[in-house]
This record gives structure tokens, sequence and C-alpha cells, in this order.
């Protein structure tokens, strides 16, 4: 599957940025997996926004 992924970074004063992205199949052995790593404090998370805000809403209403 083919989409589009449009970000802003303001560190790097780049706003709307465009680009193509592809999706594929999930692999059952890495899908769970989130790493976390004490030593950087600046790690980047994409593709969070949905999961955290579901979440919570599913948690609210249970």
């Amino acid at each position: 599957m083919k989409g589009r992924l449009i970000s802003s970074d303001p560190y790097r004063q780049q706003f709307l940025v465009e680009r193509a992205v592809s999706f594929s199949h999930r692999q059952r052995d890495c899908s769970e997996l989130i790493s976390v790593l004490p030593r950087h404090a600046l790690q980047q998370i994409d593709g969070f926004g949905g999961s955290f805000t579901e979440g919570a809403a599913w948690y609210s209403t249970a």
C-alpha cells in the first residue's frame, strides 16, 4: 500500500514537508517492540499519535 507522509520540523524550519511512503504487512516477531534508550534524551517517535489518543479514549470508556 502506498501513501504520503506530511511532517513539520520547527528546528530545521521545515513545515508541511510531503514525501511518499509505502506500507507493508507487519512481521510478527517485531510488531510489538518499542525500544527505550535512556542514554538518548531526545528520541523521535513517529506514528504513535493515534495510538495514544485511541488508547486514552478506550480507557476512558472502559
